[in-house]
């Protein structure tokens, strides 16, 4: 369990601080690519979706380090939130095509 200790403490703050901006630009791409769905060709629909759907699993691999090294479990909330918001962003948009 020696690998998993920090041997810097400030390197850890930087990393919880990076992680919250990390989760705000989330949602700030899921409110944008919500607005902007219904103007979306299949060309351009397509790749980004891809693009949110692994930023959204980049997003959730984090979370899951970061939650488990600290007691930072509150910070899973958003993430699933937004993950299930972007379920239900997608599934509206293949049903109404």
């Amino acid at each position: 369990m020696a690998a998993n200790r920090v041997d810097n403490p400030g390197l850890g703050r930087i990393l919880h601080k990076v992680t919250l901006y990390l989760i705000l630009v989330n949602l700030g791409l899921l409110l944008g690519y919500g607005l902007q769905l219904p103007a979306l060709g299949l060309g351009s629909f397509v790749p980004i979706s891809l693009l949110l759907v692994l930023y959204q699993l980049v997003i959730t691999r984090l979370m899951y380090l970061e939650a488990r090294r600290s007691n930072d479990g509150y910070l899973i909330y958003p993430v699933v939130l937004a993950g299930l918001i972007l379920c239900l962003l997608l599934v509206g948009s293949v049903l109404t095509s």
